[in-house]
């Protein structure tokens, strides 16, 4: 007997589901129908526990993109904890490195490094039981951490911002990342929706790579070394969407849009209902910038220098350029135009931050009356004042064009080395190097903010003029 569920009719109910129509003919051995010749609709139905009821930014701050994150000592990797009894799983066997990222009020997070374990009794396809689940050896996708990750594509402008790293043991337990659509190695895939990583390769090939789904020590748990690892973003704020009724606007957009804008300014009204909400855009234009995050600094090992890192609160690229004032910031850059026009069009994001402020205060480790230990915030009448240290020459500019230090900066570098002082910052790797420019045989504290315009209790202007 035929089995007409085959490879042809299977395509062809693929192509119809996409095109939105019912497969009612059926090509038993007749004649393939076209999806234009069939008459009845068939839309795909969405699922409420799988809306995400607030929405995912496209644009993040670059210091929040997956390459950035995994690249940041700040971030702590998965790190392998060995087994604790007989059959766990992935997920048990390790302390999973996360971060949530800032400006998200929780709905996105970091997960670096994270081992897999394979799905079915394949190579071919990975995930993660979560460990923190109700039930973490439920072999369900439901179950699965990597679920809700964000796809690669969804910033299509610029796809660093959400692309997955994959990792593999290249030997040793030293872990290398490998890009898509590499034929001839991993070939990987990353199903977003379900978190599954997917090899479009043979065991030979995998095997040689390291990924090995019968690598198990003798008390049948997985073994660190035969197992790839991931880092990626996911969604991991509410989901749902508001019950609907009265041809209102739903939870899922209105509401949305109104709590992002946020309270005071500006009238939104819902025609359907009549009802108007005051909503504002203070966060963006009118407050003061969040402080940055996750500060930590060094010394570096044979040398004089010290080296801070931090990550800066959020932004997004607003639909407009309203910042027109570089040159203010920048006194000549108009005449270098590429210049100039690259850092006006980087001012235009929100929350508008004008300029990043830096400063240091010294005390002399001999000193009869030092500061105390953990140096607290001390009164402004104090004999360690801060020392400012925000304006610097722009790397690459010819003639040096000079001013305050860019937004964007997330890396500082302070050396000594004897000569006289100068003060740079490479804009196209946000850092900025500062050399000579401390004093020598102190112990230091160092703060950093963003700053704008802003005034706090109508008085004290926030950018410390």
């Amino acid at each position: 007997m035929t089995n007409y569920l085959n490879t042809e009719n299977q395509d062809n109910l693929l192509f119809k589901q996409f095109q939105g129509v019912v497969q009612a003919n059926i090509n038993t051995g007749t004649a393939l129908v076209q999806y234009s010749s069939e008459q009845r609709k068939a839309l795909n139905n969405i699922f409420n526990n799988s809306i995400f009821s607030n929405t995912v930014p496209k644009d993040l701050s670059n210091n929040y993109w997956v390459v950035n994150l995994d690249n940041s000592g700040a971030v702590a990797a998965s790190t392998w904890v060995g087994s604790g009894g007989i059959n766990q799983t992935v997920g048990q066997m390790q302390n999973i490195g996360k971060y949530v990222i800032p400006g998200t009020n929780g709905d996105l997070t970091f997960y670096k490094q994270v081992y897999l374990e394979p799905v079915a009794a394949t190579n071919q396809a990975w995930y993660c039981r979560d460990p923190s689940s109700v039930n973490p050896t439920s072999f369900s996708t439901d179950n699965n951490l990597l679920k809700d990750s964000i796809p690669f594509l969804y910033n299509d402008g610029e796809p660093s911002v959400y692309t997955p790293l994959v990792f593999y043991n290249s030997g040793g337990l030293s872990w290398s990342t490998q890009q898509q659509n590499v034929p001839n190695s991993l070939n990987w895939v990353f199903d977003s929706a379900s978190g599954v990583l997917q090899f479009y390769q043979t065991d030979t090939i995998l095997n040689g790579l390291n990924i090995d789904k019968t690598g198990v020590d003798s008390s049948g748990n997985p073994e660190e070394g035969k197992r790839p690892r991931i880092s990626f973003i996911k969604y991991t704020g509410p989901k749902g969407a508001a019950g609907g009724g009265g041809g209102g606007i739903s939870d899922a957009s209105y509401n949305e849009l109104v709590q992002d804008i946020c309270a005071n300014y500006l009238a939104i009204q819902d025609l359907s209902n009549n009802i108007t909400t005051d909503a504002s855009l203070n966060k963006y234009f009118i407050d003061i910038p969040a402080a940055p995050t996750d500060g930590s600094g060094s010394s570096i090992p044979g040398e004089s220098s010290i080296v801070l890192t931090w990550l800066n609160p959020i932004q997004i690229r607003a639909a407009f350029d309203f910042y027109q004032n570089i040159d203010n910031l920048y006194p000549g850059i108009q005449s270098q135009i590429s210049l100039a026009d690259n850092l006006q069009d980087r001012m235009n994001y929100v929350p508008f931050h004008r300029n990043l402020k830096l400063q240091f205060r010294a005390v002399d480790p001999s000193a009869a009356d030092p500061p105390p230990v953990d140096w607290p915030n001390l009164p402004s009448t104090t004999t360690y004042p801060w020392t400012d240290v925000s304006n610097a020459d722009i790397s690459g500019s010819s003639p040096d064009i000079s001013g305050v230090l860019f937004k964007d900066i997330n890396y500082t570098k302070f050396s000594i080395t004897g000569g006289s002082g100068t003060y740079t910052q490479d804009l196209s790797v946000n850092k900025y190097f500062n050399t000579d420019g401390l004093p020598t045989g102190k112990i230091f504290q160092f703060r950093i903010a963003q700053t704008n315009l802003g005034y706090v209790n109508k008085s004290i202007p926030v950018d410390n003029t």
